[in-house]
């Protein structure tokens, strides 16, 4: 029994050893095997296919499809696009779609309303967002620069109360010798308008058209056409510039006129013709002599109207918005300070009511 009970526990130890042996090869053998593909992969590498970046790809699609750099914003991973109008979305993704196919045909190209995506294998590799066409901005008229001279000026300060009433930006044109002249430009003066002197001159008709104490005559000599033009300077503050009152044959007198714009040029002033004559030498003969000037485009109130205001308003704002500025002259007639009135108030922003020395040419 003893013997039997020993070869019995051989037997079992013997079995034992070898499915140890067994376990110990197998996983000897697995590890040779993990470590000889480790040291094959070490060695020989897997040349792994590179994904080409989509980037480069996008900016020429929609270079194709007449896009610049300036309608999109375009990143590694998605682009922000926002085609003009002239653009259509669905033409830029056709360009995309064809670079697609063309450089990454393992892509897919997919539309999702507003997006669209670029997937590989079910992947998102890639975003593309829309947004709408810039709105257009309306182009801004120009600003035309007109200016409104109120003539005849300094024989009622009531009157000359209501002139500076209606708009900060008149030009205030001041007779020398009438009872408040000189109350009137200091007024305008310190409330800030600009100030001309109306310098009266002869016109056609004299003496039963009278323009008035001081006047300058084509008789005279130059000597006493430059005492009278010092005196007329002298006889009002704050002037910038002069124009003519009445003087339709004056005005027509080269050598006269000449007489007239080298005194003006010698103070520093400018001269506004009125054109009481279309034969007028003033606004020629000031360019000649390097004398600051400018012409009257529109008498506003030729007769005393307002009818006949209305009219002449609407020929100066086609002017003005024609050449983008335009010089009005006008007197304080009970109908024109209505009319003014109402169209100043009415002017829209694309007009700008300056002083006439602000368009000057």
């Amino acid at each position: 029994m003893p013997s039997r009970k020993r070869s019995s526990k051989r037997r079992t130890s013997t079995k034992k050893t070898a499915r140890a042996l067994s376990r110990w090869r197998t996983a000897a053998l697995l590890f040779a095997l993990s470590s000889g593909v480790l040291l094959y992969l070490l060695l020989f590498p897997p040349k792994l296919r590179k994904r080409r970046p989509l980037k480069p790809l996008k900016e020429a699609s929609l270079f194709r499809a007449g896009l610049g750099r300036e309608y999109a914003v375009i990143t590694e991973n998605r682009a922000e696009i926002r085609p003009p109008s002239r653009v259509s979305k669905e033409k830029v993704l056709r360009e995309i779609a064809r670079g697609i196919r063309e450089h990454y045909p393992e892509a897919l190209l997919v539309r999702r309303g507003k997006k669209a995506e670029i997937q590989e294998r079910g992947e998102v590799i890639y975003s593309l967002i829309f947004h709408p066409p810039p709105l257009k901005k309306k182009k801004a008229k120009p600003r035309c620069r007109v200016a409104i001279v109120v003539d005849d000026l300094g024989r009622d300060w009531g009157v000359a109360r209501e002139v500076m009433g209606i708009s900060p930006s008149l030009t205030l044109s001041i007779l020398p010798y009438e009872r408040y002249s000189w109350k009137v430009a200091e007024e305008a003066h310190r409330r800030g308008f600009e100030v001309l002197l109306h310098l009266p001159m002869e016109p056609k008709g004299y003496p039963l058209k009278d323009p008035g104490k001081g006047a300058l005559f084509v008789s005279m000599d130059e000597g006493e056409l430059r005492r009278r033009i010092e005196k007329a300077l002298e006889a009002l503050p704050y002037i910038r510039g002069v124009n003519n009152h009445m003087g339709s044959r004056f005005m027509e007198h080269e050598r006269k006129v000449i007489v007239v714009m080298e005194e003006l040029r010698n103070r520093g002033l400018f001269f506004l013709d009125s054109l009481t004559t279309p034969k007028s030498r003033g606004y020629v003969v000031a360019k000649k002599i390097g004398l600051k000037a400018a012409q009257r485009d529109v008498f506003l109130d030729n007769s005393q109207s307002e009818e006949e205001f209305k009219r002449q308003w609407t020929s100066f704002m086609k002017k003005a918005h024609r050449y983008g500025r335009a010089i009005a002259i006008c007197h304080p007639y009970p109908s024109t300070l209505e009319g003014l009135r109402k169209a100043v108030g009415g002017l829209g922003k694309e007009v700008e009511i300056v002083p006439v020395s602000k368009v000057l040419d």
